[in-house]
């Protein structure tokens, strides 16, 4: 009986190898070629950022590493210290080698779902329901983005880490080890530290160890789990909040253009819990029907849009709370139907993943409300990450735990089959705009990497990438609100390594070497042939240069100059959004009114 026992768990973990075996080819199947992707958007100022530390005053090479803790280089006024962290280690490592910055970012990606997986096993016994809404949740269209752009990985991450610190705790429910507190402790500050919006989640211990499940015969006892669950959440967040002063107290912080007290109003704090509760209902709809976010508005970055988003954004904000209202009642009728029935134990399941889901969506939304319009959060692909995963969890454990499940097999399984393959068929669609758009500059980029590995760009040759090149590329390839306010000299050498740097130049005099604007190529500096160059583009028309949303970008980064006072700046990117297109009205008004505020009857 036992030969047998170990015979049948070998065959289902021979299984599982499979299955995740599978699932890794055909993520990397459904991807490609994401792996080959330059730098999107923010990673840019990023790099920037990470290049002029040394221009601190009076920062040691240690001080340098720690205000990477300490950096909100968007001014998003968040927290998530080892953010910065990572990303400049990885720069460090790999430089202009952004392939390994993706793969990475797939590791991590699959990483967060295998350990999804071992977590749902907690709260099922059959594995069956766990492939199957595991393996979905692996491919819905609302958060795949984040596999394709490799700059939420701080959030993957964090997730993970979360997931193991929640799995460290039930060891130590069952084998009483107060060591693996130890790795509670650490897994889940590490958790918090990646993404602020984690802040609440050690809470769900208390949770925890209130389900009889993880409490077998022999286990500590109820006065044993209160004490102990008051020393790890006393030490987190001590930890948490100490480590917070810590950093501030470099002196290294920039304080960002946002305020603190935009966070402490009634209207934000009650308006992203109806948000919070909203987005249940929205995911849920974007899961089934992932048509409904387009058309993709595709800018600096790529944001889900469509017809309720719009509607939204078109001054129909009672929706939220309509819709919100709604799915806060249904999931509260919920609650205390299992609470009659005297269900006790599926209503603290199903309240901690309730409490996981809407605690990271409320301090997400509530942050984001400070520095953005209600709708942005909607948009967002990574705002739809956790919400995905514990709709999976969810959806296991029911499943699990009421049956009807392999009553209805053949059912269930057409279904979520057809609800696959048209979330891949849209994240095929997202993936075709990013290989276009990219192209160009992934060729610029590799004939750069080209002429400095065979030497004919150096120390005594050097390359000048014009200012305005990001113009003559598409949309995706530069974030023009980052790069006008953050990054104050060039552009796109800044993925080369500090060594590599010494082969670029600001002056185009000093350049051996130019971009050509035509095909990306690396072409002899003629100062004639440059002028003639540009003609023609302008003449001819780059299909970029003059791309449809440039135009805007322009305009809102001139209105921060001008609110900030540089009204000079602000007068050249109201200008510079008028030669992107002449006839926005927007912008003419907005450069009128600036001259009109100068009081220059003249200009």
């Amino acid at each position: 009986m036992h030969w047998k026992i170990v015979i049948g768990g070998k065959m289902k973990n021979k299984f599982s190898l499979i299955y995740f075996f599978l699932l890794f080819i055909l993520l990397l199947g459904v991807s490609f070629p994401s792996l080959a992707y330059p730098p999107l958007s923010d990673y840019w100022e990023i790099f920037y950022f990470f290049h002029h530390l040394d221009e601190l005053p009076g920062l040691s090479q240690m001080g340098q590493w720690l205000h990477c803790l300490n950096t909100d280089p968007i001014e998003q006024m968040s927290y998530r210290p080892l953010f910065g962290l990572y990303y400049y280690l990885i720069h460090l490592l790999f430089g202009s080698h952004y392939v390994l910055f993706n793969i990475f970012n797939a590791v991590f990606y699959f990483l967060a779902i295998y350990l999804l997986y071992k977590f749902s096993l907690k709260f099922s016994k059959d594995k069956l329901p766990s492939f199957i809404f595991i393996g979905l949740f692996a491919f819905l269209f609302s958060h795949f983005d984040m596999l394709l752009w490799s700059f939420q990985t701080h959030i993957m991450i964090g997730f993970s880490m979360a997931l193991a610190g929640f799995m460290a705790y039930l060891r130590y429910l069952k084998t009483s080890k107060p060591i693996l507190l130890g790795a509670v402790i650490v897994f889940l500050l590490v958790a918090m530290l990646c993404y602020e919006p984690f802040f609440l989640w050690p809470l769900a211990i208390i949770i925890l160890s209130s389900i009889k499940k993880f409490r077998p015969a022999g286990g500590p006892d109820h006065k044993m789990i209160i004490k102990y669950n008051a020393w790890v959440l006393g030490i987190v967040y001590s930890a948490y909040f100490l480590f917070y002063a810590f950093t501030r107290a470099l002196g290294t912080y920039i304080q960002p253009t946002h305020k603190i007290g935009y966070f402490f109003n009634l209207p934000n704090t009650v308006t992203a819990g109806f948000l919070a509760a909203f987005n249940i209902f929205y995911g849920l709809l974007l899961d089934f029907f992932p048509l409904l976010a387009f058309p993709l508005k595709v800018t600096e970055n790529i944001y889900m849009s469509g017809p309720l988003v719009n509607y939204i954004a078109g001054g129909h904000k009672e929706i939220i709370f309509i819709a919100g209202s709604l799915c806060a009642f249904i999931l509260g009728f919920l609650l205390l139907f299992l609470y009659r029935r005297k269900l006790y134990e599926e209503l603290k399941v199903l309240g901690l993943f309730l409490f996981l889901m809407l605690t990271e969506m409320y301090v997400m939304f509530f942050c984001r409300l400070a520095i953005s319009e209600l709708e942005y959060g909607l948009t967002e692909f990574r705002y739809q990450y956790i919400p995905n995963a514990f709709m999976a969890l969810i959806a296991i454990f029911l499943t699990d735990r009421f049956g009807g499940f392999k009553k209805h097999k053949k059912l269930i399984f057409s279904l979520l089959a057809a609800v696959l393959i048209f979330n891949i068929f849209c994240i095929r669609l997202v993936v075709d705009i990013y290989t276009r758009h990219f192209a160009p500059l992934d060729a610029m980029l590799s004939n750069i990497k080209q002429g400095i590995n065979e030497g004919a760009i150096n120390r005594n040759n050097k390359l000048y990438i014009s200012r305005d090149m990001p113009d003559y590329l598409p949309h995706l390839c530069w974030n023009i609100g980052l790069g006008e306010r953050f990054i104050l000299e060039g552009n796109y050498q800044w993925i080369f390594s500090r060594r590599q740097l010494e082969y670029f130049t600001d002056n185009p005099q000093g350049a051996a070497w130019v971009i050509d604007k035509d095909d990306f190529s690396i072409a002899r500096k003629d100062q004639a042939g440059i002028s003639l160059k540009a003609q023609k583009i302008n003449s001819l028309g780059n299909k970029w240069y003059k791309a449809v949303g440039k135009d805007q970008a322009y305009l809102q980064a001139g209105y921060i100059f001008k609110n900030r006072g540089d009204y000079a700046q602000a007068a050249a990117l109201f200008k510079k959004a008028i030669e992107m297109e002449p006839q926005n009205q927007e912008a003419q008004a907005a450069l009128v009114n600036l001259y009109n505020y100068e009081e220059d009857p003249k200009k």
